[in-house]
């Protein structure tokens, strides 16, 4: 008898085979972008909250109004826009008391905030995910950085892509988004310079097989997603 599904014919070289619709392991897009947002959320926090003691440990206290953080409102933490004036650049103004970086720590305070932001951020995306296969988002929303063969990436692929993504932060996120909804294999920058793939937690361990990029598409005879039948299900001969 025949199956309960229609099947497709694929015809590659000379050989015509029948088999069930392909489904894209990585069509996870929307879980991406949620990973990414609780990642950069906990990042975020984490930064925040060993800015706070830092600030407080470094800055003098002062009354309000004997020392001028910018020309904005005076309830404000900035950069004063007056270069040309010896008041200090990063300071918080309540209304009450201000308080502020003294100029000459300033350079030092900068380099230790950006020191925290990018080695949180390293520890999230690079050690852990080198190590598991994901950052703190993926693992809340079950995704998987694999490589070709099916194995999660390592620290050094996965160093790789956290390189890469600096440029898409650089340029507002928007080659990595653009690529992600646009490529097939839904892969950005990093994916494609350290050749790997997010998927489902229940699909490593395995190669991935992308329609169209490892795997006929829907050029050859299949879709490149749908369910007549389960992921890398077996081909079933030609009816006849």
């Amino acid at each position: 008898g025949f199956p309960a599904w229609r099947p497709r014919a694929s015809t590659l070289g000379a050989v015509t085979a029948y088999g069930p619709r392909l489904a894209d392991p990585t069509a996870v897009v929307g879980a991406r972008v949620g990973a990414y947002v609780i990642d950069l959320l906990l990042v975020a926090a984490a930064a925040i909250a060993c800015l706070v003691p830092m600030f407080l440990n470094t800055s003098i206290e002062a009354p309000s109004g004997t020392v001028t953080c910018n020309s904005g409102a005076s309830s404000e933490f900035g950069v004063n826009r007056d270069r040309s004036t010896t008041d200090p650049s990063l300071c918080f103004d309540n209304g009450t008391t201000v308080r502020y970086i003294p100029l000459g720590d300033e350079n030092a305070f900068t380099v230790k905030l950006y020191a925290i932001f990018f080695g949180i951020q390293a520890a999230n995306l690079v050690l852990l995910q080198g190590l598991t296969g994901a950052s703190l988002g993926k693992l809340i929303f079950g995704l998987r950085v694999v490589r070709p063969n099916g194995r999660t990436a390592g620290i050094g692929w996965a160093l790789a892509r956290w390189l890469m993504l600096q440029i898409d932060t650089m340029c507002c996120f928007l080659p990595g988004a653009i690529l992600v909804f646009t490529t097939k294999g839904h892969r950005r920058l990093g994916d494609m310079v350290a050749t790997t793939f997010v998927i489902r937690k229940g699909e490593v361990g395995r190669p991935p097989m992308v329609p169209g990029v490892n795997a006929p598409g829907p050029d050859d005879g299949y879709l490149a997603y749908g369910s007549y039948g389960p992921y890398n299900s077996p081909s079933y001969p030609a009816p006849g």
